[in-house]
C-alpha cells in the first residue's frame, strides 16, 4: 500500500471502528497528519488569528481515533485500547491546567518573593505536571509499540486479513 491508497483507504473509512488496517495504512495516515499539522502550523503563524491548524485536527480526529482502532484490531487487541490512550491525554491536559493555576495561585496569595506555603503549591504543581506527563510518555511509548507489531495472520475475532 502506497501513501495515495493509504488515505484514500483511511477516509473512504472515515469513522468505520470495525475490521483492520495494516501498519501501512496506519503509520501513512500518521505521516499524514503530521504533515498536515506542520503546513498548517506555518501557514497559522502567518495569519492574524490562526484557525486551520484546530479544524484540521478536529477534522482528522475521528479517522485517526479509526485507524487506530482498526490497526489494534489487526494485531489482535480490542480498539478500547485507544481510550487509554484519549482518557491519560485529557488526565495530563487536566492535571496540568490545576497544577498552573495552582503555582499562579500560590504566588498571587502568598507573594511572588516566596514563602513556605506558596512554594509547596509550586513544588506540589511541578510534581503534578511531571507525574502526569511521564505516564503519558510511557503509555504513548506502549502505544507505538502496539501499533509497530505485525498483525495476526489469517483471521482473527475482527475479521479476514486486510488486503494490501
Amino acid at each position: 500500500m502506497n501513501f495515495p491508497q493509504a488515505i484514500q483507504q483511511v477516509l473512504s473509512k472515515y469513522a468505520d471502528f470495525s475490521g483492520r488496517a495494516t501498519r501501512p495504512e496506519y503509520w501513512w495516515w500518521v505521516l499524514a497528519i503530521a504533515v498536515g499539522s506542520a503546513v498548517f502550523g506555518i501557514v497559522d503563524s502567518a495569519l492574524p488569528y490562526g484557525f486551520l491548524q484546530p479544524i484540521f485536527g478536529l477534522l482528522t480526529l475521528i479517522p485517526t481515533w479509526a485507524v487506530g482502532a482498526r490497526r489494534l484490531h489487526d494485531t489482535g487487541r480490542s480498539g478500547w485500547w485507544m481510550a487509554l490512550w484519549i482518557v491519560s491525554s485529557l488526565v495530563f491536559v487536566a492535571i496540568f491546567i490545576v497544577s498552573i493555576i495552582a503555582m499562579i495561585g500560590g504566588a498571587f496569595e502568598f507573594g511572588f518573593e516566596g514563602s513556605e506555603e506558596g512554594g509547596g503549591l509550586l513544588v506540589l504543581g511541578f510534581i503534578g505536571t511531571a507525574v502526569s506527563a511521564l505516564i503519558l510518555l510511557a503509555i504513548s511509548v506502549w502505544s507505538i509499540i502496539w501499533m509497530a507489531q505485525r498483525g495476526e495472520g489469517g483471521l482473527n475475532r475482527f475479521g479476514e486479513v486486510p488486503l494490501n
